[in-house]
């Protein structure tokens, strides 16, 4: 041949033109071959994949649409993958609870004692703030052995008061008048106590292990000489009184008479210094008319002298006690009443209201004759419901404590006509003052 075949030549024969150095003749030509061969296919149902390719070979609008089914996916999945982690959350929450319910179901309840009040005080409240539960005893609390290790992380956090020496000459003192019948025999029982006295126009003492002397008017006015002497004379004038009340009594048998015998033994029992100092004005120095146990026989004496009895108070308990259980069953009724109504204006909300219309919701709504125009009168009804509630909790709480004070007067009652009330101030000291575990299981705290 004169001359060789020119393939460009040819392709631009059949109208394949160069449009740059990547868009030439070949390419074009390539791309038009492509185009056959995909039309072909698709007229058999098939579709043509690009060798090494990941994706499918697509059209601009077949392409937008597989991306933004992409996103959409992306999306479910990453919604998917948070649902599972909310899921696993409240899966281990609810493990937690599991547990921790378990826990209390199957413990078993110790008894705790503290000989300071105010370390009892500072646990119960730390236990009621953590949501532990836990009842108050005759003597102390009691609470389930599976918090045994929470309540004694507490008992460490205490921090009793430290005294001064001011302070500790006022206990001092304090205890000294209520065994003591002449103000000498208190100042030298402060000296068998390792404390210095100095008489002269005030009286001054001097702590074991003090830096100086202590004039007595200095501590307040309840501790002067002549307060003192003032503070011996009306003790000696409560047991007098109380002498005279059983020795001026007609039947020894009378409830009023047992109850003054029953404050006579405290005085006796607690002067030999078998039972703790108890005041009930704390800001004051103790003393028969400011000890909480005296205070306590005292208002029984009262309610005696007003004509209470043993028969009348326990009328007085069961009524009590049912009026508490008939308050208590209205008030779970209330209760299940206003979760009925939150239920309606919910899914009236969101019929009505969002248009989130449920078939299973609006015939329930049908069923109990609520209507798109109703529906927001429920609020009325839980706002009135609400009230009640609380009323109702209110008037509960309070029949509760009258409840509580009624069982204790009773129980009061019959110690002291069983000749055993002072016996069990007793023996709840003897417990307070034991060992740091007792063999029927109960524990000390401290």
């Amino acid at each position: 041949m004169s001359r060789g075949v020119s393939m460009r030549a040819a392709l631009d024969e059949q109208g394949f033109t160069a449009k740059n150095s990547k868009q030439n003749r070949l390419v074009a030509w390539e791309q038009s071959e492509f185009k056959v061969l995909e039309k072909i296919l698709n007229n058999h149902g098939l579709r043509r994949d690009v060798k090494g390719a990941t994706y499918a070979h697509q059209t601009v609008e077949d392409y937008k649409e597989s991306q933004a089914e992409k996103k959409i996916t992306a999306t479910k999945t990453w919604t998917a993958a948070n649902t599972v982690e909310q899921l696993r959350q409240e899966n281990s929450v609810l493990k937690y609870e599991k547990e921790k319910l378990s826990a209390e179901k199957y413990s078993p309840w110790k008894s705790f004692f503290y000989s300071v009040p105010e370390k009892q005080s500072f646990v119960q409240a730390e236990l009621a703030r953590l949501q532990i539960p836990f009842r108050e005893a005759e003597n102390g609390f009691e609470a389930q052995e599976c918090y045994v290790g929470k309540i004694r992380e507490l008992e460490k956090e205490f921090k009793p008061k430290s005294n001064t020496y001011r302070e500790e000459l006022r206990d001092s003192i304090d205890r000294f008048v209520m065994l003591y019948k002449s103000f000498d025999e208190v100042l030298a029982r402060l000296q068998s106590a390792g404390c210095d006295v100095k008489r002269g126009k005030y009286v001054a003492v001097k702590p074991k292990d003090g830096n100086g002397f202590i004039r007595l008017k200095s501590l307040g006015e309840d501790y002067s000489e002549q307060a003192i002497r003032n503070r011996l004379v009306n003790n000696q004038r409560f047991v007098s009184d109380v002498d005279s009340k059983i020795a001026s009594a007609k039947s020894p048998d009378k409830l009023e008479v047992m109850a003054n015998k029953t404050i006579k033994h405290y005085t006796i029992v607690f002067v030999q210094g078998v039972l703790p100092v108890r005041k009930k004005n704390k800001k004051k120095p103790f003393s028969w008319t400011n000890d909480a146990e005296l205070d306590r026989l005292s208002e029984l004496n009262k309610k005696i002298n007003a004509g209470a009895t043993l028969e009348n108070l326990r009328k007085d308990f069961a009524a009590l006690e049912t009026g508490v259980a008939e308050k208590e069953s209205k008030l779970a009724t209330l209760k299940s009443e206003l979760g009925f109504f939150n239920d309606l204006y919910i899914k009236g909300m969101r019929c009505f209201g969002e248009g989130q219309t449920s078939e299973k919701d609006m015939a329930y709504l049908v069923e109990h004759k609520i209507t798109a125009t109703n529906y927001q009168r429920i609020n009325e009804l839980v706002a009135a419901n609400e009230a009640e509630v609380a009323a109702l909790e209110k008037s509960l709480s309070e029949e509760r404590m009258k409840l509580k004070d009624t069982s204790e007067t009773l129980t009061a009652f019959e110690k002291i006509t069983g000749g055993t009330y002072v016996q069990g101030l007793i023996e709840a000291e003897k417990q307070r003052r034991q060992a740091e575990y007792i063999q029927n299981g109960i524990k000390r705290a401290d």
